[in-house]
């Protein structure tokens, strides 16, 4: 709208989800957390795509995560939208505004996506949305 962007993606089961899709959910859910944790001023661009990754990695998910931590958001005329992926340039300044959204998608199984808004803050991320809750 008057060429501001954004972009937020809330996602839901049918009925009650299976142990499985709560498994990952609440795995996919400590990746997006620590890649929200890593969005400090200073930080590195690639950063938050790093503790997202190794998250995932370490509970078995690293393989189906298959596109990058999230990208700015704002206006679109912004000098700087910083993308949130590996081997990127770029500090992270306050006042910075991103998405951040991890994803799997697991063949047979399906996909899930938490994405939140955040913003560079003095003393830390500043969510911008309402932060998912484990299942």
């Amino acid at each position: 709208m008057d060429g501001y962007f954004s972009d937020l993606t809330y996602m839901a089961v049918v009925g009650k989800p299976s142990e499985r899709q709560k498994e990952v959910y609440n795995q996919l859910l400590k990746a997006q957390q620590a890649a929200a944790q890593a969005i400090r001023v200073g930080a590195s661009f690639a950063d938050p795509d790093t503790a997202a990754r190794k998250t995932l990695e370490d509970a078995g998910l690293g393989q189906y995560f298959v596109h990058i931590t999230g990208h700015g958001v704002g206006h679109r005329l912004s000098r700087v939208h910083p993308f949130l992926m590996p081997g990127i340039q770029g500090v992270l300044r306050e006042g910075m505004v991103t998405s951040v959204e991890p994803g799997v998608y697991i063949e047979g199984f399906g996909g899930i996506r938490i994405e939140d808004n955040v913003a560079v803050g003095k003393d830390g991320p500043i969510f911008l949305s309402t932060p998912r809750k484990p299942w």
